[in-house]
């Protein structure tokens, strides 16, 4: 990747520490090479099924606050706000936004009415920082953001969603030339290159923007349950992680080594066996919550059964606390 020299030079590198398996200080510019991909892909797109003037504009604002963060380490607070202001502009010039959430709870479908642009708003800060917390070994977050649009590309082909299909299939496009860089697919294989803040915030607005775009169109292409599924191990570590931080009287944003991975990593599984099975995962839950959909299961029971696995989950983290 040529800016590899170039965040050499400029010193623009993830150095080492205790939370961090690698072993040399790696450059971070995956994220802003997704983000001049997905640029010059759109030009070559000939419609969109979305705002496109404003989609650019917060496309941009992700990915400037994820290399300033990169550099410059934010606090959490200037993270947060910036996220709220992106996310309003979606809702209030994009139009992007939930309204409906399903028969979640088996007595009709759920209206948010004055509470959507509320809830858009925590969705969509909840889904960018769950992709940010699954970044945090070679190739997981590319590799599970790759797997739900792959299944997202799969479903919007089915249903005849041209346009749709055409922009996850962009994305995609860009993100596997950089998991090929970062995934651990060889053993002993270092990393070219991370995505860093930049890109796994660009994957979380990308991944908030389809799956709400297509579970809230006039007949979605996907249910809102189906969204959860699609985005179930990035979710289910994001919630974990906060319980876990707020029962030790910690910030929900502190860092720690209380992930899957680092729990995986101590068990003595290797980069490439977590990829493997984190990925694997992804793939299952994503595969169910499609599959679910496309059987025509209630949605209170694909609901009830995802909020089981969450609790059980963040039931076992909390048990059984990571040793340092």
């Amino acid at each position: 990747m040529a800016g590899i020299p170039l965040a050499r030079r400029l010193g623009w590198l993830d150095h080492p520490n205790g939370r961090k398996p690698h072993s040399t200080p790696t450059p971070m510019v995956g994220g802003a090479a997704m983000f001049g991909g997905l640029l010059t892909g759109s030009l070559f797109l000939d419609s969109s099924p979305y705002p496109m003037e404003i989609i650019l504009v917060a496309l941009t604002a992700i990915v400037l606050l994820g290399c300033l963060d990169d550099c410059r380490t934010l606090s959490t607070r200037i993270r947060l706000f910036t996220e709220l202001l992106i996310a309003l502009l979606l809702i209030q010039w994009g139009g992007i936004t939930i309204r409906e959430l399903g028969n979640l709870l088996g007595n009709g479908s759920l209206s948010l009415n004055a509470w959507s642009t509320p809830f858009t708003v925590l969705c969509f800060i909840g889904t960018v920082n769950a992709l940010n917390m699954s970044d945090g070994m070679d190739g997981l977050a590319s590799g599970q953001s790759f797997v739900s649009l792959f299944v997202l590309f799969g479903l919007a082909l089915r249903s005849g969603q041209a346009e749709d299909a055409a922009w996850i299939l962009l994305v995609l496009a860009v993100v596997l030339p950089f998991l090929l860089f970062n995934a651990p697919l060889t053993p002993g294989r270092s990393a070219l290159t991370f995505m860093g803040d930049a890109g796994s915030k660009l994957l979380g607005l990308c991944l908030f923007l389809f799956t709400v775009s297509l579970s809230q169109k006039t007949e979605p292409l996907i249910a809102p349950v189906t969204a959860l599924w699609l985005l179930a191990m990035p979710l289910m570590e994001l919630f974990s992680s906060i319980l876990r931080r707020l029962l030790v009287r910690q910030s929900p944003f502190h860092a720690d080594k209380g992930h899957l991975h680092h729990r995986l990593q101590q068990w003595g599984f290797d980069k490439r066996q977590i990829f493997l099975l984190m990925t694997g995962g992804s793939l299952l839950f994503a595969t169910l919550g499609a599959l679910g959909f496309l059987l025509a299961v209630p949605d209170y029971i694909l609901f009830y059964g995802l909020l089981l696995l969450f609790a059980g989950y963040c039931w076992y983290i909390i048990r059984n606390p990571v040793t340092e």
